[in-house]
Protein backbone atom coordinates (compact mmCIF):
# COMPACT_ATOMS: atom_id res chain seq x y z
CA UNK A 1 0.00 0.00 0.00
CA UNK A 2 1.24 3.07 -0.80
CA UNK A 3 1.59 6.05 1.61
CA UNK A 4 1.57 9.63 0.77
CA UNK A 5 3.27 12.23 3.57
CA UNK A 6 0.87 14.24 5.79
CA UNK A 7 1.27 16.91 3.62
CA UNK A 8 0.22 15.55 0.47
CA UNK A 9 -3.10 14.34 1.83
CA UNK A 10 -4.99 16.97 1.28
CA UNK A 11 -3.91 17.10 -2.69
CA UNK A 12 -6.53 14.31 -4.25
CA UNK A 13 -9.68 15.47 -1.87
CA UNK A 14 -9.07 19.21 -3.59
CA UNK A 15 -9.02 17.67 -7.19
CA UNK A 16 -11.99 15.93 -6.73
CA UNK A 17 -13.33 18.51 -5.42
CA UNK A 18 -12.68 20.86 -8.51
CA UNK A 19 -13.50 18.16 -10.58
CA UNK A 20 -16.59 17.79 -8.82
CA UNK A 21 -17.47 21.38 -9.09
CA UNK A 22 -16.67 21.33 -12.80
CA UNK A 23 -18.64 18.51 -13.72
CA UNK A 24 -21.92 20.39 -12.75
CA UNK A 25 -24.19 21.16 -15.57
CA UNK A 26 -24.18 24.54 -14.70
CA UNK A 27 -20.13 25.09 -15.33
CA UNK A 28 -20.63 23.27 -18.66
CA UNK A 29 -19.02 25.34 -21.13
CA UNK A 30 -21.30 27.81 -22.85
CA UNK A 31 -21.75 29.51 -25.40
CA UNK A 32 -22.28 33.63 -25.56
CA UNK A 33 -25.33 34.68 -26.79
CA UNK A 34 -24.34 38.05 -26.76
CA UNK A 35 -20.50 38.55 -28.40
CA UNK A 36 -20.95 42.59 -28.65
CA UNK A 37 -22.27 43.05 -25.83
CA UNK A 38 -19.46 40.30 -23.73
CA UNK A 39 -17.15 42.05 -25.69
CA UNK A 40 -18.08 45.37 -24.42
CA UNK A 41 -18.07 44.10 -21.04
CA UNK A 42 -14.69 42.22 -20.84
CA UNK A 43 -13.28 45.53 -22.17
CA UNK A 44 -14.87 47.41 -19.09
CA UNK A 45 -13.24 45.82 -17.15
CA UNK A 46 -9.57 45.73 -19.03
CA UNK A 47 -8.10 48.07 -15.24
CA UNK A 48 -11.02 46.93 -13.40
CA UNK A 49 -10.48 43.54 -12.54
CA UNK A 50 -7.76 42.36 -15.06
CA UNK A 51 -7.75 38.39 -14.34
CA UNK A 52 -11.24 38.22 -14.97
CA UNK A 53 -10.45 40.44 -18.21
CA UNK A 54 -8.29 37.60 -18.95
CA UNK A 55 -10.49 35.05 -18.01
CA UNK A 56 -13.08 36.52 -20.50
CA UNK A 57 -10.88 36.92 -23.50
CA UNK A 58 -9.67 33.43 -23.58
CA UNK A 59 -13.66 32.23 -23.31
CA UNK A 60 -14.11 34.58 -26.19
CA UNK A 61 -11.25 33.48 -27.95
CA UNK A 62 -12.82 29.60 -28.52
CA UNK A 63 -15.63 31.37 -29.87
CA UNK A 64 -13.96 33.17 -32.33
CA UNK A 65 -14.81 31.77 -35.48
CA UNK A 66 -18.50 32.61 -35.07
CA UNK A 67 -17.84 36.31 -34.30
CA UNK A 68 -18.74 39.01 -36.80
CA UNK A 69 -16.11 40.73 -39.32
CA UNK A 70 -16.50 43.65 -36.80
CA UNK A 71 -16.70 41.65 -33.71
CA UNK A 72 -13.65 40.05 -34.54
CA UNK A 73 -11.63 43.96 -34.82
CA UNK A 74 -12.94 44.25 -31.05
CA UNK A 75 -11.11 40.98 -30.42
CA UNK A 76 -8.04 41.83 -31.76
CA UNK A 77 -7.78 45.58 -30.35
CA UNK A 78 -8.71 43.79 -26.88
CA UNK A 79 -5.90 41.10 -27.49
CA UNK A 80 -3.47 44.16 -28.54
CA UNK A 81 -4.47 45.67 -25.19
CA UNK A 82 -3.17 42.87 -23.58
CA UNK A 83 -0.10 42.16 -24.91
CA UNK A 84 0.66 46.35 -24.16
CA UNK A 85 -0.64 45.58 -20.65
CA UNK A 86 1.85 42.82 -20.05
CA UNK A 87 4.84 44.75 -21.54
CA UNK A 88 5.47 43.63 -24.88
CA UNK A 89 5.02 46.97 -26.67
CA UNK A 90 6.60 46.50 -29.83
CA UNK A 91 4.19 43.43 -30.78
CA UNK A 92 1.17 45.73 -29.35
CA UNK A 93 2.04 48.66 -31.18
CA UNK A 94 2.17 46.32 -34.35
CA UNK A 95 -1.28 44.77 -33.14
CA UNK A 96 -2.53 48.15 -33.04
CA UNK A 97 -1.73 49.46 -35.88
CA UNK A 98 -3.16 46.75 -37.75
CA UNK A 99 -6.56 47.35 -35.89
Amino acid sequence: MLRLPRRFWSWPALAGMILTVLMQPGHAATTIADPATFLHQTESLSTRDHPRFVQRLAQIQQEASRLTPDERWYLRYLDAWETMFEGHYTQSEAQLRDV
